[in-house]
């Protein structure tokens, strides 16, 4: 009886010692989420990155497409990938190019700015084309979009300056070109030439400026491109007429494509775009340009506030092929990481909130 009680006393003091041991392997081999969000164990069924759960802060916008089903999502997240909340899904509309509002009124408890997008809609007779706006809300359940309003018809690739002007491209009834607000003010006429047209308006800082990409194909039906500024605005918010300036300017054949959206640093100084499928920025003061090796097949790039930092849609690089994500680039030390993923979707076209 005493050799059978001790057998037992010595087997729960084993059983003890191997699950103390067992805890805190598991324990030391637990990474910290803190610093390295984007460890696998750190991710949520949802393929984003964050780890542990934080308050809901939408610093992201994006639009997500379902890499099999017909689904489209105008998704937030917060800057670190956790927090992804879809404010809009649809089988039908698809999204485009989000741009945030400029300002968050604290006054209003919850609201988190506002966005403007593309939707799109194919019909057998024709594509419609528009902008909306939609507000962001944060609430103890998580975040979520309201108001859903139609901002104008036949316009893309909108920009919403710190003045609280939206730029666009539109297809109204007087000629193509860029237009500001609701009243569908042309502020840049489409250039002179074969397939002439005016693209990607990009505000700065001050948003008394826009910087866009003017496209024409010349006598030889070789595509010219060229990044332009023009003064569009004044202070107070008045509408005016001056002539562009050439910041950039290449040919199709020799010096790679022009596409992929443009925006301006948040101190004014750069120009972030893509060229030739990659991420380039160009030194406004000493028009030197920074290609960037390692983002080949990135579009859409997106300055953060400090301006240290950029985000694009990537499918290739460093960052690994195939699945669109949105990667995170550190102008200081060339880093490339990936910070957004969503599982069973492509990520496109992020805009980082400034505000």
């Amino acid at each position: 009886m005493y050799r059978s009680n001790l057998r037992l006393v010595f087997g729960v003091v084993i059983a003890f010692i191997i699950t103390v041991f067992v805890v805190s392997v598991a324990q030391a081999a637990k990474p910290d989420c803190a610093k390295d969000p984007s460890h696998p164990s750190c991710k949520d069924d949802g393929g984003s990155g964050g780890g542990e759960p934080s308050n809901p802060d939408p610093a992201f916008v994006m639009v997500a497409v379902h890499s099999k089903a017909v689904l489209n999502e105008l998704l937030v997240a917060n800057a670190d990938g956790s927090n992804q909340s879809a404010l809009l899904s649809s089988e039908t509309e698809w999204y485009f190019w989000p741009a945030w509002s400029p300002d968050l009124n604290l006054n209003i408890e919850g609201f988190q700015g506002s966005i403007v997008f593309e939707t799109r809609i194919r019909t057998p007779e024709a594509q419609f084309v528009d902008l909306h706006i939609i507000d962001v809300d944060v609430a103890v359940s998580g975040v979520s979009g309201s108001d859903l309003r139609m901002f104008t018809n036949d316009a893309f690739h909108a920009a919403w300056s710190s003045q609280d002007m939206i730029a666009y491209v539109g297809n109204h009834d007087t000629p193509d070109g860029i237009f500001i607000g609701t009243a569908k003010v042309r502020v840049i006429p489409n250039p002179s030439g074969s397939f002439a047209h005016v693209d990607w308006p990009a505000w700065n800082p001050e948003g008394t400026h826009l910087a866009y990409a003017s496209y024409y194909q010349d006598d030889e039906e070789k595509w010219n491109w060229s990044i332009r500024i023009q003064e569009v605005v004044n202070l107070e918010g008045e509408i005016l007429n001056k002539p562009s300036d050439v910041v950039l300017q290449g040919l199709d054949e020799t010096d790679g494509r022009l596409s992929g959206g443009i925006q301006w640093s948040p101190d004014g100084n750069f120009l972030a775009y893509r060229l030739n499928s990659a991420i380039e920025v160009l030194d406004l003061a000493t028009n030197m340009r920074r290609p960037f090796a390692d983002t080949t097949w990135a579009l859409s790039p997106t300055w953060s506030p400090s301006g240290n930092k950029l985000a694009y849609m990537s499918r290739n690089g460093s960052a690994g092929a195939g699945k669109r994500k949105i990667v995170l680039y550190d102008l200081d030390t060339d880093a490339e990481s990936v910070i957004i993923e969503r599982k069973g979707f492509h990520l496109f076209e992020p805009d980082w909130r400034r505000f």
